[in-house]
């Protein structure tokens, strides 16, 4: 099992702007791979261990914005680009920034992302 890291989004910098562009993971596998997000590097309420399809936190579809409560975090997937997006505070002021772009992923779900 392949445990993609996401550490950090300091919102003061550009560590996790839209302008770097985000990442590329290639030949992902939900089956046996896995994005884990450090819940205290990315702010917005996450919680280690916590159920993001659950508690909204997660939402996917063809040209999907965030949906939570403006001060709520929610992870977004775009799967006409295969693209996931972290709004920090969904439909509150700041924008949605690009983590990582996948090339053709294989049983992708909410699921994939682990909160640690």
């Amino acid at each position: 099992k392949t445990a993609y890291e996401i550490r950090n989004c300091d919102w003061s910098s550009d560590v996790c702007s839209s302008d770097l562009g985000g990442d590329l993971i290639r030949d992902f596998n939900g089956a046996y791979d896995a994005i884990s997000v450090d819940a205290k590097g990315f702010g917005g309420g996450l919680q280690a261990g916590m159920d993001l399809v659950g508690d909204a936190r997660f939402t996917q579809g063809e040209l999907v914005l965030a949906s939570s409560e403006v001060g709520i975090g929610q992870f977004i997937f775009q799967t006409t680009s295969n693209q996931l997006w972290w709004d920090p505070d969904g439909i509150g002021s700041h924008e949605a920034v690009l983590l990582t772009a996948f090339s053709n992923p294989q049983n992708w779900s909410g699921a994939c992302i682990q909160i640690v």
